[in-house]
């Protein structure tokens, strides 16, 4: 499923929420970071959820939703940025993209964020 399940939703509100989220899965080793590793952590399969920075470079933004598009994990475009998540992650290098691979913390995002999974929205590929 290629969906950017939070179009049309004020991520902004439920950010602090989605990272926090996100800073759980790191600890547990659930987490992956970086772009080429989230890229090929998607086409493996193994991704449930994907989240964007907002200033990804127009390459890496390219590469990652191609990859998103030939499987079945959904994303967000996050209002964090590069330097933002680096931070939050505890990384030295800017940090563009996260996948989340498990299940149960992808359903921590979707509660989050109000979601069911019947409400996902799906763009065309």
């Amino acid at each position: 499923m290629y969906a950017n399940i939070a179009e049309g939703l004020d991520v902004t509100s439920a950010e602090e929420k989605l990272l926090g989220a996100m800073g759980l899965a790191k600890r547990a080793g659930k987490l992956i970071t970086g772009a080429e590793l989230c890229e090929e952590t998607i086409r493996a399969g193994k991704s449930q959820i994907a989240f964007l920075c907002s200033d990804m470079s127009e390459n890496s933004y390219k590469k990652l939703h191609a990859a998103l598009r030939n499987s079945d994990s959904s994303y967000i475009n996050l209002s964090a940025t590069k330097e933002e998540l680096a931070k939050r992650f505890g990384k030295k290098s800017y940090v563009v993209a996260c996948v989340i691979t498990d299940k149960g913390f992808a359903e921590i995002v979707y509660k989050a964020l109000g979601i069911t999974e019947g409400k996902i929205l799906h763009e065309s590929k």
